[in-house]
């Protein structure tokens, strides 16, 4: 990983260290002025796996359950993950109105032995899914869940990942190889 910290930007590129550290297989969504960072960490990652990821079909689908965002991502029908989401972790909104614009979302795939980079890939998220995505986000941030680890909790006993997909109220799919 590289940087300029003058600019503010951070270089990621595959085969070098990846600055976070996943603490377990899975998938971690992240937003920070406007980019959302899609994390995947995996133990023991496969050929297979690294190149579904870079350029496999993506099914992204947005889900909201007892005030929980839930991002789920299915990479080319070889990984499902959802990822939920709580804006109330942040000191500041993280996001402007897309307006006629779009989010960006890199994909950074890490083997969690090493916590080296395996594969990378950016999408656009669609105009339409950007601004759903910001009004759950914003709906949340002004609900202000109190007890969203005990929501959660419940939540991920009722759904699994795939009843949470067929609940989703905004999807994109990019094509792949």
């Amino acid at each position: 990983m590289e940087g300029d910290k003058e600019l503010g930007f951070t270089c990621y590129q595959v085969g070098k260290p990846y600055d976070k550290v996943m603490r377990c297989d899975g998938a971690v969504l992240e937003i920070h002025e406007n980019l959302c960072m899609c994390s995947i960490g995996l133990t023991d990652v496969s050929m297979a796996e690294a190149l579904a990821v870079e350029r496999g079909k993506l099914k992204l689908s947005l889900t909201y359950v007892n005030g929980i965002i839930f991002l789920c991502v299915n990479v080319a029908d070889r990984l499902l993950f959802d990822m939920p989401f709580n804006v109330c972790l942040y000191d500041e909104f993280p996001l402007k109105e897309p307006g006629s614009g779009c989010y960006i979302m890199p994909i950074i795939l890490i083997e969690n032995r090493t916590n080296i980079i395996k594969a990378m890939r950016v999408i656009g998220l669609h105009n339409d899914f950007s601004k759903t995505l910001y009004e759950l986000v914003r709906d949340q941030w002004e609900t202000k869940l109190s007890d969203y680890d005990e929501r959660l909790k419940y939540t991920m006993k009722q759904y699994t990942p795939e009843e949470l997909v067929r609940r989703s109220i905004a999807c994109i799919e990019y094509g792949g190889e």
